[in-house]
């Protein structure tokens, strides 16, 4: 369950700056308005949460764990 809730805020926090910078890319620019992230982190809490995801990550794949709201897409689906 911690993972779960690591890579859930990890999404709330990281999403918008990944946004931002994406935004204020040339080929962006022209067609959408930039778009202003809320959050400003320091590049080592930027690299302490990108880390921690992706330990989360790993770990939920090597367990082989479901949650109904981060795995939506492959509710239904069987195999």
């Amino acid at each position: 369950m911690l993972m779960i809730n690591v890579l859930m805020i990890n999404l709330l926090i990281l999403a918008p700056q990944l946004l931002e910078l994406v935004t204020h890319q040339p080929p962006w620019t022209d067609r959408t308005p930039s778009l202003v992230s809320p959050i400003d982190l320091s590049a080592w809490a930027n690299t302490v949460l990108t880390i921690t995801a992706g330990l989360a990550g790993i770990e939920r794949a090597l367990t082989f764990r479901h949650h109904r709201l981060l795995d939506a897409e492959t509710d239904g689906n069987e195999s």
